[in-house]
């Protein structure tokens, strides 16, 4: 009888020693994604914020190249190069805004960024051509600078939800609820019921 309860405890020791490493890898593991999870979402951000700050300035010296007596190429090439680099990274910046954020930041940036980056080099381009804008240019350079206050917003707005940890479609902080009982694995609902998550 002794042997008995001696080999019990043995088990029961090993499967309890056995689950603790599985917890403690599963920590390690879940903090090396978190971390993972983070660098992506703020090279994204970086990435934008470079970019879109990078052509609003070259889009805002256009404006200034427009109303200037003396017209410059050269600005307007460097104009043109970002608006080419821009126009090649938007999908980019979509989709991954998508992984990273929600479909709500993706709407945002192609509805009202995107939309305001469009309507504002169209402006010029008319202008250019025919001298028939329907905005003069001292508006478009007002709207450069409400899109340079948006983009500095949703910046911010972004990297608040890096700080709060609320990023990644992947759900970092699982929420237990109905909607999102398809991302709760048996593993953290157990881990979850004992407070050990």
């Amino acid at each position: 009888m002794g042997y008995f309860f001696s080999f019990l405890i043995a088990i029961m020791l090993a499967i309890f020693t056995a689950w603790i490493q599985y917890y403690s890898w599963f920590k390690k593991e879940r903090v090396k994604f978190e971390s993972k999870e983070e660098d992506i979402a703020l090279s994204l951000i970086n990435e934008i914020s470079e970019l879109s700050h990078m052509r609003v300035h070259k889009q805002r010296e256009q404006v200034w190249n427009l109303k200037s007596k003396k017209y410059n190429q050269e600005v307007e090439q460097e104009y043109r190069k970002a608006v080419v680099l821009w126009n090649e990274k938007i999908g980019g910046f979509m989709s991954k805004l998508d992984y990273s954020f929600s479909r709500q930041e993706v709407s945002f940036f192609e509805d009202v960024i995107q939309n305001k980056f469009y309507t504002i080099h169209s402006e010029m381009i008319l202008r250019q051509r025919s001298n028939t804008s329907s905005i003069h240019l001292s508006q478009l350079e007002l709207e450069l600078n409400l899109l340079s206050s948006e983009l500095v917003f949703f910046i911010r707005r972004l990297m608040g939800k890096v700080r709060r940890k609320d990023y990644s479609t992947l759900s970092l902080n699982k929420e237990v609820s109905f909607s999102n009982r398809s991302k709760l694995t048996c593993e953290y609902l157990f881990l979850r019921l004992f407070g050990l998550d």
